[in-house]
């Protein structure tokens, strides 16, 4: 905001000088860069806070705040506790498919083949553990 008014502050004052609009633009965007940079993590953090506190109020708890920015982009979430912490594997017991927003679980579904979406059995059949091997993704 104080950037802003700097910026329109000097405009009036380079065109009552008489500065040609070309350098006009180059000091504005120099404003700018020295301007924003220091402003920016300020803004982030302020963001990060407000998005964990709303969290809060839905009863979601967050470990780790710095990833809040970065879930924001997660459209799946798949939990697996069966053996995460001991084994390479994942063994599939049930699922609880979601439907509609907010997200209303349906009954626990222990046979698969009776769902028909296919983004759930896109997510079932998809690759849950990779490694970098050399210069390829093995899993």
């Amino acid at each position: 905001l104080l950037s802003c008014a700097g910026f329109l502050l000097m405009i009036i004052r380079f065109i009552k000088v008489g500065v040609p609009w070309y350098e006009i633009i180059v000091r504005g965007l120099d404003l700018y860069t020295i301007a924003i940079p220091p402003a920016l993590p300020i803004a982030l953090t302020i963001g990060t806070v407000f998005s964990v506190d709303r969290l809060k109020k839905k009863s979601i708890s967050c470990i780790a705040p710095s990833r809040v920015n970065l879930a924001g982009l997660v459209e799946t979430f798949c939990f697996d506790k069966t053996g995460t912490l001991t084994e390479d594997g994942l063994d599939v017991k049930s699922v609880r498919p979601s439907l509609g927003n907010p997200a209303i679980f349906t009954p626990e579904c222990p046979d698969i083949s009776s769902l028909a979406s296919p983004e759930l059995m896109k997510v079932l059949t998809s690759c849950h553990s990779l490694a970098l091997l050399g210069d390829s993704l093995v899993g």
